[in-house]
């Protein structure tokens, strides 16, 4: 796991290996609260995913540029720079730089639907509701990087 500081550089190569040469996840995992940072980090290490962590909207927005990551999983209520906020501005980076877009998955306790809204709104591929179990983190990354994958290969057309 390496975690994010703004002084340093994240993943400057576009694409980790595995021993095996199978291509590893890569992903940026951004929540305040470090318990909550842990759990989905142990989630990813168990399918050996390379993480890098932030603790708010602005780290995570600074480890954005700085660095290449399959998918992004944010938190939506933070210090700093909230997720929704943080989202846009990822999003706004993307177009400014022609850049095509990362799969942005919200990960937060907010479950009415003006929430999945807000995620919406914002920029958001998916949110889901915290806690979150392993078999639906896994499900909606799959979907994630599927869709991305897809749209990647349709814009190439």
């Amino acid at each position: 796991m390496i975690s994010y500081r703004p002084d340093s550089s994240v993943f400057e190569e576009p694409a980790a290996m595995s021993e095996d040469g199978e291509r590893l996840l890569k992903v940026l995992v951004v929540d305040d609260h470090p318990t909550n940072r842990r759990v989905v980090e142990l989630m990813l290490e168990a399918v050996g995913a390379v993480i890098a962590s932030a603790e708010n909207g602005e780290e995570a927005c600074q480890a954005f540029k700085a660095g290449h990551f399959d998918v992004v999983l944010m938190d939506v209520q933070m210090p700093v720079m909230d997720g929704l906020t943080a989202t846009r501005n990822i999003r706004a980076y993307e177009a400014a730089g022609a850049l095509g877009r990362t799969p942005i998955l919200m990960l937060t306790s907010n479950s009415q639907p003006e929430d999945f809204d807000a995620s919406q709104a914002a920029g958001a591929d998916q949110h889901l509701t915290k806690p979150i179990h392993p078999t639906i983190l896994f499900s909606a990354l799959q979907r994630a990087i599927e869709s991305h994958a897809h749209a990647q290969a349709e814009a190439a057309e």
